[in-house]
């Protein structure tokens, strides 16, 4: 079982499986090229907790093969990174846990898919939440950097991100009748505008 749900601060995904309820949530951090997804893992009570296997990927645009230049990866904070040979950008990947291994796909001097497997333990109650994030630049150093600036703090970014949003909220004008025109415009100009 399924549902989306859609904030101005995130997008979650809630997923309920007969013995674990997985949410994963995109947040659009201001001011900075790249999001954050935040996913935690809630099992059941008769379940208890465990480990956990969690794989990132970053794959070719529309599904085709990477095709990633000058790839190299950390086992440090999960970090894979490329740069894009048609786009003319680099790209880097990550999460707040270190990475059990990674797989560059490499094929000849390019990375045809780039992923990541984190192991992520229950806390004491259970639950597990991890960070992952995905960066944005020209040069590949600076799409590192960026990436290092979403996981420095990601519950600090988070919070704000929602913050703002909620400031933001209470600023603007309310209708006193539904617009569905206004709403659909106001509520989807934020993922438009930072996608």
């Amino acid at each position: 079982e399924a549902t989306v749900t859609f904030r101005p601060d995130r997008q979650t995904w809630h997923y309920a499986f007969d013995d674990l309820d997985v949410d994963v949530s995109l947040i659009l951090v201001r001011q900075r090229p790249g999001y954050l997804f935040k996913v935690e893992l809630r099992p059941h009570a008769d379940a208890g907790g465990g480990r956990w296997r969690i794989y990132q990927q970053l794959r070719g645009y529309q599904g085709n093969l990477l095709m990633g230049m000058d790839a190299g990866s950390s086992l440090t904070s999960g970090m894979a990174w490329c740069r894009n040979r048609d786009r003319e950008r680099s790209e880097a990947i990550g999460s707040n846990l270190d990475a059990t291994s990674i797989n560059l796909g490499e094929d000849y001097d390019y990375a045809n898919d780039l992923m990541v497997e984190i192991t992520a333990d229950s806390d004491d109650n259970g639950r597990c939440i991890v960070y992952l994030a995905r960066a944005f630049a020209v040069e590949i150093d600076a799409s590192k950097d960026g990436l290092a600036g979403l996981l420095s703090s990601p519950e600090t970014l988070e919070a704000e991100a929602e913050t703002w949003w909620n400031d933001y909220l209470d600023s603007v004008p309310r209708l006193q009748a539904p617009d569905e025109d206004f709403a659909r415009s106001f509520l989807w100009s934020w993922a438009n505008f930072r996608m």
